[in-house]
């Protein structure tokens, strides 16, 4: 390096420090920087892989996590019809502005999905129980499970229900508030977005909010083309894997190319 270019190169470093010092910082700067940019493009950035995200939709959409090896866990489940939402907020916190805020943003995240927010909850086809995790189980066994008896897993909870012919009936989920902010925000987003559909968890870690061991904790982009793919009219409730096999790549790469920015 020229003496000319060197010191272009070292102007952003403090001049008091001397050249060798100048020089290390400089030189640890450009291995950070290359280092961050070898790192794989994770969810949250403006890429989606398309190979994965088609991966991700046929395990994700065409099984349960708890349905067995049922016609309705391994066919397309979706609304056909309107989603109406109703928030009951069981905990201290009051979460419903928290919980409704999301809401209203699905419609504008995922297109040919079309939702409300009621008040009356037995207007609704959608249900969030907001709970503290001292009121879980009972709220539970109560409102969810109908059973004073039955055993209760987990801190958050997703149940949806077969429609008489296809699609999706009702859903019903409950959502612990007080544990802490990110784990009731993952709670809220993972399970309102299963109750819409996407109920196995099967999705890749490092881009999907659907899988135990990913980080994410938000509506990532990867899973926003995973929810439009859902909501395409191409994608008919009751669809088998055999029969969505065959548009779902046409399906996924015209929603990478409406959502992922240029």
């Amino acid at each position: 390096m020229s003496d000319q270019k060197s010191d272009k190169a070292l102007s952003f470093i403090p001049s008091h420090f001397s050249y060798r010092i100048r020089l290390f910082l400089y030189s640890l700067a450009l291995f950070i920087a290359a280092a961050f940019m070898s790192q794989p493009s994770f969810a949250g950035s403006n890429d989606v892989d398309v190979k994965i995200a088609q991966r991700d939709f046929m395990r994700i959409m065409l099984s349960a996590e708890f349905g067995g090896n049922t016609k309705f866990a391994n066919s397309i489940k979706k609304y056909d019809t309107s989603v109406r939402f109703a928030i009951i907020n069981h905990a201290k916190l009051d979460r419903r502005p928290a919980v409704r805020s999301f809401i209203w943003e699905l419609p504008e995240k995922i297109k040919g999905l079309k939702a409300s927010v009621v008040s009356n909850p037995n207007k609704a086809n959608f249900r969030i129980h907001v709970v503290d995790k001292n009121q879980y189980a009972a709220v539970m066994r109560k409102d969810i499970l109908k059973n004073k008896n039955a055993k209760v897993h987990g801190q958050c909870f997703v149940r949806v229900s077969p429609g008489k012919q296809k699609g999706i009936s009702a859903t019903d989920v409950v959502i612990v508030s007080d544990r802490d902010e990110r784990t009731f925000n993952r709670c809220l987003v993972e399970e309102v977005l299963q109750g819409l559909g996407p109920l196995a968890d099967k999705g890749h870690k490092g881009y999907s909010v659907f899988n135990s061991a990913s980080k994410h904790h938000s509506f990532t982009l990867h899973d926003r083309v995973l929810l439009n793919a859902l909501y395409d009219p191409r994608i008919k409730a009751g669809m088998s894997k055999k029969q969505v096999k065959k548009i779902i790549s046409n399906v996924i790469r015209d929603c990478i190319a409406r959502l992922q920015p240029s």
